[in-house]
């Protein structure tokens, strides 16, 4: 008996499926639904058990074997990462990576993206970049005529101002981009980029006018405005882009945030100040400035010293030089990124780019080492708990790495210098000024007994006098050479900790002779004198002064009556008027 056999449908409609008898799976309808005059509707997802189970299991071992293989590859990835690392037979397993640092054509270095967990760099492709290329733009405004300005200027007055916020300010801590920044802003005023911003052409012009002191200059922009107001109006509008300019730094975000913050210490606006230095470290963390990049620049075709290694250098320089200043001035904690930094020093301009700009750029180059040595003196007697013993020890290998780093330093940059030899910068001067401070930082607390241990660290007075003495050399020497008006915001704490030492030589600090407590006396007048002089650019230089005749008053009110004004005449100058 011969059956005849359906056609072997691989589907079935809707209704034959619940009715469960046979449907020959024809569509738009079967031919079941088109005899009962039924409405023919076929199921959206195919049933895995109708489907060729020869392509399921095929499918099933090609994913088998994709993630296999993906296995294997991360496995060799890791295994070849963690070989390039030298272990102790005894050390602990390395913790899991969290992916491949990549450096982006901004300066940003970031985790590759298939990174456990990771920070995103956005940065523009390539065709985006070329395309902008192409587009039309108009002719960009010379600097002095940048649309964000406050109010327009002559030219010549925009690089009076540009010229006294590097020569003045920007002198101390940073290596020489003044002529990078001039050139960018000659570009185009309204791109972002290494050196120039228009957040950090603000700040560089506000801070200009507050070194401003030609009268014709200030009458014209400023006929009736006090003194303390010259520069806010642009410091104002720095304030307001600060926060769209954070959003996507750039290396010149770091400058104008450490610019900022020097502006509102010298206004004592200690809180904004804060905000701006604490925004800056962060920056400085994501863009990991702190670390070598030479990998990340090989795949952008570049390599150390190129333009972009140089500018990620010079930032991290300025960031690890500023921070130990402000550490040393607020008694805050070192800089955070310091104990993992391998970066290379600051660039060293060639002669061909002018003395000053290549002795400064030495400098520094040799700045960046005494930072680390200031962290760690306020480390060793601050920041950290230990045993009496340990903490001497401790001060015994900071003095030593001290001592070590000024005989190091190059002929051309020594204190003192040489007599036949042009005026030293005071930007140079300035650092050495910092030496002392970190010397007199070090050694202060073990001048007073501790416990009845007077020869714990025996030449501790010794070191502070004589640092407190080169202090006062510097101070004479920039005021006869450039006048104290031309000195970094830095030199009023310089000052002060000099001060505190000279305060207790005339207070008649034991081991201290008659003579030297008049030196002493003398000397205290004059860096009086001196800051209230520079105090009339700087709110924080005037306090300063008043401060120092405060602790002179504490500690010796007789002498505070006889030496507290001093009238000028143990000065080398008298404060002049700064403003009708």
């Amino acid at each position: 008996m011969i059956h005849n056999k359906g056609k072997n449908a691989s589907r079935a409609c809707n209704r034959c499926r619940r009715r469960k008898i046979r449907c020959d799976g024809d569509t738009p309808q079967c031919a079941t639904c088109i005899s009962k005059g039924e409405n023919c509707v076929y199921q959206t997802a195919v049933d895995r058990r109708l489907t060729d189970q020869t392509a399921v299991r095929r499918i099933e071992q090609l994913t088998a074997r994709v993630q296999e293989l993906e296995t294997i590859l991360s496995h060799d990835q890791i295994t070849n990462d963690m070989s390039e690392v030298e272990h102790p037979a005894d050390a602990d397993e390395s913790p899991f990576k969290t992916g491949r640092l990549v450096l982006s054509s901004t300066g940003n270095l970031h985790l590759f993206p298939s990174a456990t967990f990771y920070c995103p760099a956005h940065v523009i492709p390539e065709w985006r970049h070329a395309l902008d290329s192409f587009l039309i733009r108009s002719t960009p405004l010379p600097g002095y005529l940048a649309s964000y300005l406050p109010f327009p200027m002559a030219e010549e007055h925009h690089q009076l101002l540009v010229d006294l916020a590097f020569d003045c300010l920007l002198c101390f801590g940073p290596n020489p981009f003044k002529s990078k920044f001039i050139l960018a802003m000659n570009q185009d005023p309204d791109t972002r980029g290494h050196y120039f911003s228009p957040l950090f052409h603000l700040c560089v012009l506000g801070i200009g006018w507050r070194y401003c002191t030609d009268r014709t200059v200030v009458q014209m922009y400023y006929p009736n405005t006090p003194k303390d107001n010259r520069g806010s109006a642009y410091m104002e509008k720095a304030r307001h882009m600060l926060l769209e300019d954070s959003a996507a730094p750039e290396l010149s975000t770091v400058l104008a945030l450490f610019t900022l913050t020097l502006y509102y210490v010298g206004e004592i606006k200690d809180p904004l100040a804060g905000c701006c230095f604490m925004m800056g470290q962060y920056i400085c963390m994501d863009l990991r400035l702190h670390r070598r990049c030479d990998p990340q620049l090989a795949e952008l075709g570049q390599e150390p010293n190129s333009e972009l290694d140089i500018a990620r250098r010079d930032v991290w320089g300025f960031a690890l030089n500023f921070s130990a200043w402000w550490a040393t001035f607020y008694a805050q904690p070192a800089l955070p990124l310091l104990s993992s930094a391998d970066q290379r020093t600051p660039f060293v301009h060639p002669q061909q780019a002018g003395r000053d700009e290549h002795l400064i750029s030495l400098m520094a180059s040799h700045h960046s080492k005494l930072s680390s040595f200031g962290l760690k003196s306020l480390e060793t007697n601050h920041m950290v708990r230990a045993p009496i013993a340990i903490r001497v020890q401790r001060l015994r290998e900071v003095f030593r790495r001290l001592l070590k780093w000024k005989e190091g330093l190059p002929a051309e940059i020594k204190w003192p210098p040489l007599a036949a030899e042009a005026p030293m910068h005071p930007g140079i001067i300035v650092t050495h000024g910092m030496y002392a401070t970190y010397m007199i930082l070090l050694f202060r607390p073990y001048i007073i007994e501790l416990g009845g241990r007077r020869s714990l660290v025996p030449e501790a007075l010794e070191r502070c006098v004589e640092s407190a003495r080169q202090i006062v050399d510097q101070s004479r020497y920039l005021a006869e050479n450039h006048g104290i008006c031309r000195a970094p915001l830095s030199w009023q704490h310089t000052a002060y900790v000099c001060g505190t030492m000279l305060v207790l030589q005339a207070s008649g600090l034991p081991d201290v002779t008659a003579q030297e407590r008049e030196d002493a006396l003398a000397s205290l007048g004059m860096l009086q004198t001196l800051l209230d002089e520079f105090g009339q650019i700087w709110e924080a230089a005037r306090k300063t002064a008043e401060s120092l005749r405060q602790l002179q008053a504490e500690c010796n009110p007789e002498a505070a009556q006889t030496y507290g004004s001093m009238d000028g005449s143990n000065d080398i100058s008298q404060p002049a008027e700064f403003m009708p």
